[in-house]
């Protein structure tokens, strides 16, 4: 990234990114440095694996002040009732006031025929349903409040870890033969209360995909499927601007075989929202979203300045899964 963008600063100026989100991480919580976390400018919330140091892990950057969350939640899906759910580092939520976006690694089944983890990614969708019909329920969607200018955000989308139709997968792959049928019917449940942006955007384009195998130099021969999305709220569709795939040129293959997102959404200029249950953002920085300490109001961190700002954010997906509301 130093080499063609200098920095992670540079990167995110690049593509005038507010937001940006990334999935698999991989990092365990102490080896979240202040060079990563602290990059100028931004407020950085993380989720890390607790159960398995190094496995998973999702990180949301925010612009500050044009994108500083109010508050901000890490592993917020399970609860007191399912906290296997909340032990992975797999969701980042940050509320915005016009929006919250939840920034979210879903996990895999496992390979066939044991599929070992299935039950888990199966409960682990229908908390991330519950979480987002709980938001949509108390108005948290973009609806008759002027827009103006607009924000991007460059973030790594829900990485869903199954396509929601046949076209989504290339033919040498196979649809059918992939994925459970119980996996096929919660994703095509939430698409269609949730619409997949992308889609919707281009409705009749195919042989677009967001992941290759490696191994195989698939992505050489565009060998591929699409497994990474960004959903809205009904209510936030009206606002979307653009979602696009980014190329091979902007992200290079050698730093993952993923494709990135580039989403861009109009945003209220005035904002009036609930209070989500979360903790306070923490001022720009490092500390994971689940821990932050101190309340928003010092450098980068004003809870007056967030969702009051009309604009357009522009966030960036970088490896699967994300959901705006």
């Amino acid at each position: 990234m130093e080499l063609r963008y200098k920095s992670f600063r540079g990167f995110m100026d690049r593509f005038t990114v507010d937001i940006a989100c990334f999935q698999e991480v991989k990092l365990p919580e102490a080896r979240v440095t202040k060079e990563l976390a602290c990059v100028p400018g931004f407020q950085s919330f993380w989720a890390t694996s607790t159960s398995k140091p190094g496995y998973s892990g999702v990180t949301t950057w925010c612009r500050c002040p044009e994108a500083a969350p109010r508050q901000a939640a890490a592993d917020c899906l399970g609860g007191e009732e399912q906290p296997e759910l909340d032990t992975e580092g797999r969701v980042v939520l940050t509320d915005h006031g016009a929006f919250v976006l939840i920034n979210v690694y879903v996990p895999n089944a496992g390979d066939r025929p044991e599929r070992a983890r299935l039950e888990y990614k199966l409960a682990f969708l229908r908390a991330l349903r519950r979480k987002m019909d709980e938001l949509t329920a108390e108005g948290r969607q973009a609806s008759g409040s002027e827009c103006r200018r607009g924000r991007r955000a460059l973030m790594p989308p829900v990485r869903e870890q199954c396509p929601a139709e046949p076209r989504d997968v290339h033919a040498a792959i196979g649809y059918d033969t992939l994925y459970d049928e119980r996996e096929l019917s919660e994703l095509r449940s939430m698409a269609a209360a949730y619409p997949d942006v992308w889609r919707r955007l281009h409705p009749e384009q195919e042989g677009t995909y967001t992941v290759w195998e490696e191994r195989t130099s698939a992505r050489a021969f565009n060998v591929g499927l699409r497994i990474d999305y960004v959903f809205v709220s009904l209510g936030l569709l009206p606002y979307v601007e653009s979602c696009e795939v980014l190329s091979a040129n902007d992200i290079p293959p050698k730093w993952s075989d993923h494709a990135a997102l580039l989403f861009k959404l109009r945003v209220r200029s005035q904002v009036t929202s609930s209070a989500i249950s979360a903790e306070p953002a923490a001022q720009e920085g490092s500390l994971p979203a689940e821990a932050h300490p101190e309340a928003p109001g010092g450098h980068g961190g004003d809870d007056q300045q967030v969702g009051n700002v009309g604009g357009s954010c522009h966030m960036w997906y970088g490896h699967q899964l994300s959901h705006v509301f």
